[in-house]
């Protein structure tokens, strides 16, 4: 009888110091930071523009870019970093329907080395009377190298009677555009600063002109 209690015992104290082996800690890769992770709802009726805020402040802290996924986002976007790039999940066609929408502007003023790609702008009833355009690059920066990248972007305005800008690089220098699709404004694309950099432009039913270049 003692020794089958020895034996329980040993087993029981046997029992009581298994350790299971440890979990391992997942680990977590930032690779963008998305604007829904920070509130933006995307349905083109709430106003998205601090979510925006919130997620550019993220993305410079971490040095990552702003993903914007298929949606329609309610939101004046100022860019509040050099060095940010916005990167949308997929560019809209001319019409602006469906994809990577801004419902608004994007104001990339006095920012070096920003990028935008992969967006649509769409401005129709969003420009304020002090708004010129649905995209600015460079307004009163004429001492600044910018440095900045604008491809695969759909602008869509509310056309020529509005006297709005589809994109307006008024200064600075060093920008380029690529494959870029400009309808509905006064003037599509406006460039009044100098070395830009044009490849792949498209503009629709721009009343006055669909570029104009006044720059050295």
């Amino acid at each position: 009888m003692k020794r089958q209690y020895l034996i329980l015992f040993i087993a029981f104290w046997s029992c009581s110091k298994f350790t299971p082996p440890p979990v391992p800690e997942p680990e977590v890769y930032f690779s963008r930071i998305n604007v829904k992770d920070f509130g933006a709802i995307g349905d083109g009726l709430a106003d998205d523009t601090h979510a925006f805020d919130l997620a550019m402040d993220k993305a410079d802290s971490l040095k990552l870019p702003v993903y914007v996924p298929v949606g329609t986002y309610k939101a004046r976007v100022q860019l509040s970093h050099d060095s940010l790039k916005i990167i949308g999940e997929s560019q809209p066609g001319a019409e602006v329907a469906s994809g990577s929408i801004i419902l608004g502007l994007v104001d990339c003023n006095y920012k070096k080395y920003v990028s935008i790609e992969n967006i649509g702008i769409d401005s129709r009833g969003q420009l304020r009377a002090t708004d010129d355009a649905a995209l600015t690059s460079g307004v009163y920066a004429d001492s600044l190298v910018l440095h900045q990248k604008f491809r695969n972007i759909s602008i869509i305005g509310d056309g020529y009677m509005a006297y709005k800008h589809g994109m307006l690089c008024t200064s600075g220098s060093d920008i380029i555009i690529r494959n870029v699709t400009v309808s509905l404004f006064y003037h599509g694309i406006a460039i009044r600063c100098s070395n830009v950099s044009i490849d792949s432009v498209y503009t629709y039913n721009c009343g006055f002109t669909s570029i104009v270049v006044k720059s050295d």
